[in-house]
């Protein structure tokens, strides 16, 4: 906007203060109009004449004028007001011969909109009303495109319709009739066009009410004013007048409750005094220079701006986002990294001042809103500050809070407690506390310490006012499920955010957190669309977090290190080509794969797109890689932790990354002890880390897995936990010495047999656990084991009751009893484990059972290898042996009649051989 109007309106409208309130209230932060407008017959003289010898418009004194040459033979009629003129007229000539004589009078096809009309419909009215007859506000609004009127002619029309209308209280050419303009035509008009009066009474109830090209002696404005001024009594709002030449009415226009906004003062000396004030106007109320929300910021961030001021301004400027707009944070986020990066570096620290840690304060309160992760660089100066001060005070709190942060992240435990120790020692406001607070639930969350997190979640008291962190609290509360507390405490949140809104409802900060709080509400309660019409709304504010995520996510790339020296092959045969290349990847690549991270962490979204957000966890670890990995832990699966964990990757891991690992991880093997990482994930993660592990780790693991093993007694019911024990068994007996393995299969025959309740050959067969069957192929090379002779007698014992003897029962039989018994015999007897006598009842038992075919012994273990323990002395007849090898190979793969391969598997021809190993060991 044009500074010389503000500044002229300033010097000469002694109004000045409620014009600037009507365009205030025109835009309003909401985005709705709080403005109404009704417009008058001085408004059309600002239409283009067609043709210069066309005749112009008739303005009241006109028509009188017209009325009064058919009238002259009536005596004292030159006294008549027009409206008395008019009635008289339609009496004597007929009311068609006055609707033609205002045609006449108001020609409107000689003329066409100006470029005031079209200014003036260019402005967000909540409605346009208007008692003039012409069609120039209805042509001009087809040239508006930023705004879209409905037109209403007649009370008919006002249901369904939606704003902002253009609303024609008089009637309209060329035949929308009546053309309101007899005395009796305004005595009817408020019971016969009631629906009208109530619009206009509502809209001056509601909105800031302004009168636009009338005067004091408009016989429009007279009766309008009276009407609504009759019925609304002392509750009628001020209705601003915007007039020119019209001081000489301002006591009668207050006595009407009008407040006149004269411009005469300003326009005096104008030839086109009209078009030149409505075209400055216009100019004035357009506001284009004004701050609106959703325009942040208001001084763009670049190399040149990035200075103090321009940082404080747009932080006191923000518009409370909880999450800023994708499309803003991508604009400013790679100047903001560098210049941030470079004006820290900069700070000589033997002349630090206050304004310097003023301006870090700026450059971090960036970092945070834009998601910006501390390089490097500026996390050791900033480290240095604060090592450098004798005491520290709390214009350092952002600081050490930063660092704090910094330290999480990259999972610093001495570190962390440093700065902890540093900000303890301030004196804190609420917010800060809360702040803090939180850090330390999310510190020791991420280290799966989650009864020290319940315990921080029961001390944290959280006011009603405190919504932001009671959503962050519900957050943490429904990640450990206590969901019930977590669906109380946003609901309870939810309501004060509610009467809030009803007192700001264009908070963008309130919003914001509406947003977060319905999303993790329906997730909660189980259901998807919950708030879902709300967050459409709130997403046209760039308020809906759940929704910025989103963009964020999908706007995640591979994060690719281009530094260093490469070879490329060229066209021609043999010859290649050296380039070396200096240069990094985009930052916003880094900062986008750190905001998916901090919105989750912060609000508990849920993931769209599993393979975008493993995709930002892979970028991130460039930058905190053990965070990166931790969070993975999270979400992961038995396939990704395959892709994760090679063993090349173990084996560069560092021994204090697998320390903190494992103290993340062994946390999921204590029975009584709540942990976020789901336990067979935990346990598929160690048994590939274990090689790595230092040896008192190991040991520690063995202890533990054993006794996760005897106190968890449903492990064969969770197929995904069973397979994770199974692989964690069997690699941590590979990786062990022969007295190493012996000590440690020993140990696992403490576990009490499972009992399974499988009576289910089949279900026997695909679920069947016991810690010792996955280690079998290690009974042969391990020695000897020493177990008690009272353990192994009740191993024989429970055999003995539970074997198939082929006989039929009536009471079902728990065959998962009688496998393990049978699995752990087995691994005693291949080890020499066992005593002659127990041996002996051993394979007693087995002849017992019905061992007639292959299948019957046992549905776990192949009859091959009980029968070559039966028949360890005697073998296996010359008929068995003969059965055995004149039994056809099972095929793998067959080629039919088409030369189409067909594959069948290999698990028949495993099971071959191993059948075959038992019969000729050898």
């Amino acid at each position: 906007m044009k500074s010389r109007i503000v500044t002229t309106y300033k010097e000469k409208i002694d109004m000045y203060q409620h014009l600037e309130s009507i365009r205030q209230n025109l835009w309003s932060n909401d985005g709705k109009s709080r403005v109404s407008v009704m417009v008058g017959s001085g408004f059309s003289l600002n239409a283009e004449k067609i043709e210069d010898d066309f005749s112009e418009m008739a303005l009241w004194g006109d028509l009188k004028t017209k009325i009064l040459e058919k009238l002259l033979h009536h005596p004292g009629i030159v006294d008549a007001d027009v409206l008395q003129l008019g009635q008289i007229y339609e009496e004597e000539y007929g009311r068609s011969s006055l609707d033609e004589l205002l045609k006449e009078s108001i020609p409107d096809n000689n003329y066409e909109p100006g470029s005031i009309h079209s200014e003036f419909l260019n402005l967000p009215w909540a409605d346009v009303y208007t008692t003039n007859y012409d069609t120039l506000l209805e042509r001009a609004k087809s040239k508006i495109f930023e705004r879209k009127y409905q037109v209403i002619y007649d009370v008919n029309d006002i249901p369904n319709s939606v704003a902002p209308r253009i609303i024609k209280l008089h009637g309209s050419f060329p035949a929308n009739r009546p053309f309101i303009f007899t005395q009796s035509d305004y005595e009817r008009y408020p019971q016969q066009f009631s629906p009208f009066v109530n619009m206009v009474q509502q809209s001056i109830m509601e909105t800031t009410f302004v009168l636009l090209g009338f005067s004091g002696d408009d016989p429009n404005f007279e009766r309008w004013t009276t009407w609504v001024r009759n019925n609304l009594g002392k509750q009628m709002p001020k209705i601003y007048m915007i007039g020119y030449q019209q001081t000489q009415n301002r006591e009668q226009l207050n006595a009407k409750g009008i407040t006149l906004i004269d411009f005469e003062n300003v326009y005096e000396k104008e030839e086109q005094v009209y078009k030149q004030m409505f075209s400055d106007l216009f100019e004035y109320l357009k506001y284009s220079d004004r701050k609106e929300k959703s325009r942040w910021p208001f001084v763009n961030y670049s190399r040149k701006n990035f200075d103090f001021n321009t940082l404080l301004a747009n932080r006191k400027d923000y518009p409370g986002w909880v999450v800023m707009p994708h499309d803003i944070r991508k604009q400013f986020v790679k100047v903001i990294s560098s210049q941030g990066e470079s004006k820290i570096r900069e700070m000589d620290l033997a002349s630090f001042t206050d304004q310097d840690l003023n301006f870090i304060n700026e450059i971090l309160w960036c970092y945070d809103k834009f998601m910006i992760p501390m390089d490097y660089s500026t996390q050791i100066k900033l480290e240095s500050i604060i090592d450098n001060l004798h005491v520290s005070s709390h214009k350092h709190y952002s600081l050490l809070k930063s660092l704090l942060t910094q330290s999480r992240l990259e999972f610093d435990k001495k570190k962390f407690d440093k700065y902890l120790r540093h900000i303890e020692n301030l004196e804190l406001n609420k917010a800060e506390s809360n702040e803090v607070m939180y850090e330390k639930i999310l510190f020791h969350y991420a280290f799966n310490n989650i009864n020290k997190v319940n315990q921080l979640l029961n001390e944290w008291s959280i006011e009603n006012k405190d919504i932001e962190w009671g959503i962050k609290k519900a957050n943490v509360l429904f990640k450990l499920k206590r969901t019930e507390e977590a669906e109380k405490s946003l609901k309870r949140h939810l309501q004060t955010l509610r009467s809030l809104l009803a007192i700001d409802n264009d908070s963008y900060k309130l919003l914001s957190l509406e947003s977060v709080a319905l999303a993790l509400l329906g997730s909660i309660i189980g259901n998807s669309n919950y708030g879902k019409k709300r967050l459409e709304f709130l997403e046209t504010k760039k308020c809906d977090v759940n929704k910025e995520f989103d963009f964020v996510l999908l706007s995640v790339k591979p994060y690719k290190n281009l530094n260093g020296t490469f070879k490329t092959r060229e066209f021609d045969p043999g010859k290649t080509k050296v380039s070396t290349t200096l240069s990094s990847p985009p930052i916003e690549i880094l900062c986008n794969s750190f905001t998916v991270f901090s919105i989750r962490e912060q609000y508990g979204v849920n993931v769209s797109d599993k393979e975008q957000y493993e995709q930002a966890a892979e970028n991130l670890k460039n930058l905190f890689p053990f965070y990166s990995l931790v969070h993975r832990f999270l979400i992961l699966d038995i396939e990704r932790i395959e892709k994760i964990f090679s063993r090349e990757y173990v084996f560069e891991m560092e021994s204090r990354k697998l320390e903190l690992i494992s103290d993340i991880l062994i946390v999921s093997l204590q029975k009584d002890t709540i942990s976020v990482v789901k336990r067979h994930i935990a346990l598929e993660i160690i048994s590939r880390l274990y090689f790595a592990f230092e040896k008192q780790i190991k040991l520690k693991i063995d202890e533990m897995i054993i006794i996760f093993m005897k106190k968890e007694k449903n492990i064969s019911s969770d197929l995904n936990l069973q397979k994770a024990v199974k692989n964690l068994l069997n690699r941590i007996t590979y990786d062990k010495n022969k007295v190493e393995k012996q000590l440690f299969i020993q140990s696992l025959f403490e576990v009490e047999i499972e009992t399974q309740k499988r009576f289910n050959d089949h279900l026997i067969i695909r679920d069947f656990y016991d810690p010792i069957l996955p280690l079998l192929d290690y009974s042969y090379e391990i020695g000897s084991l020493t177990i008690s002779e009272s353990l192994v007698n009740e191993l024989i014992d429970s055999l003995e009751a539970n074997i198939d003897r082929g006989i039929y029962t009536s009471t079902e039989v728990d065959k998962s009893i009688k496998e393990a018994c049978l699995v752990r015999l087995v691994m005693l007897r291949n080890s020499k484990s066992l005593t002659l006598e127990q041996l002996d009842r051993f394979v007693s038992i087995l002849k017992e059972a019905d061992v007639n075919s292959f299948n019957s012994a046992s549905n776990i273990l192949y009859s091959s290898l009980l029968r070559s323990i039966i028949n360890n002395e005697l073998g296996f007849s010359e008929a068995e042996l003969e059965g055995m090898v004149s039994r056809e190979i099972p095929i793998v793969i067959e080629i039919d009649n088409n030369n189409v391969e067909i594959s069948y598997g290999d698990s028949d021809l495993i099971d071959y051989f191993f059948e075959m190993e038992h019969v000729f060991p050898n």
